[in-house]
């Protein structure tokens, strides 16, 4: 497979993939979430690059049942000459699309139905009825909210945080957590694909968790400031965590990072 990269909303491989995972949404409610979602609010110039396109849908189900509903996706990509080499992860399945020396991966996550039910009543059903559906570069696709993108993002960074000692830099700027975070991508990239073993366990240790965070911190700094946040609905989604705990570390990230909501 050729070389990993990263890849932003307006590259035709993100917009191939859009176009396939429109496919499986046509019969399967579900959106983009994570790092494509986010720029699809934002102007082009404050794109933050992303290797993959991270795909929520609204089902649950064993390999079998995952299988059959990427076929709609698949054919769309092989119409357009990608090859797709598609792996079982241990919470995701990852396509890993490529087409004239480019690559590209799509990520949906790995439910059971139990699972499902939980993350269902959770979060996933209130998420899905507060979608935005955005039109970008001729397409129009389902994207999970900015406040969803917060509070999901947020949760996150005090995971690594307190998980894996990663920082919070609180007194940058939302364009220097972008340019560090660049300054870190090559090396991080590099793990993902490298084949020695203990190199990429000592890069995801030292280097993986605070990248993340940086492109976290980045992702919601520029949602508040390009978007605005709903105050009402943040907090609903923020309170959707049965830890009060967890709600808390949320709420001192947002008053770290001066994250607004109206």
């Amino acid at each position: 497979m050729s070389s990993l990269r990263a890849h932003n909303l307006d590259d035709e491989i993100v917009f191939d993939s859009l176009v396939a995972v429109n496919e499986i949404f046509e019969s399967l409610p579900g959106h983009v979430s994570h790092g494509i979602a986010v720029q699809s609010y934002l102007p082009k110039e404050s794109f933050r690059k992303t290797i993959d396109l991270d795909i929520d849908i609204f089902c649950g189900g064993g390999t079998s049942f995952y299988k059959e509903i990427f076929n709609p996706m698949k054919e769309s990509l092989t119409s357009q000459g990608y090859e797709i080499d598609s792996k079982k992860k241990g919470y995701t399945f990852d396509h890993f699309i490529n087409k004239n020396g480019d690559s590209y991966i799509i990520q949906f996550p790995r439910r059971s139905k139990n699972n499902f039910e939980k993350k269902r009543r959770q979060s996933l059903e209130r998420e899905i009825s507060n979608q935005r559906i955005i039109s970008r570069n001729g397409i129009t696709y389902p994207v999970i909210s900015p406040e969803d993108l917060v509070n999901h993002k947020l949760s996150r960074v005090s995971n690594f945080v307190e998980s894996y000692g990663a920082r919070v830099p609180d007194y940058l700027s939302r364009e220097d957590f972008k340019e560090e975070a660049e300054d870190m991508r090559a090396v991080v990239t590099y793990s993902i694909l490298d084949t020695n073993e203990k190199l990429k366990e000592k890069v995801r240790k030292e280097i993986m968790f605070q990248f993340r965070v940086l492109c976290d911190c980045y992702d919601v700094k520029a949602l508040s400031e390009f978007v605005g946040l709903d105050k009402n609905y943040l907090d609903e989604a923020i309170e959707s965590w049965e830890n009060p705990e967890k709600q808390g570390k949320v709420y001192d990230l947002m008053d770290r990072l001066k994250i607004e909501s109206t």
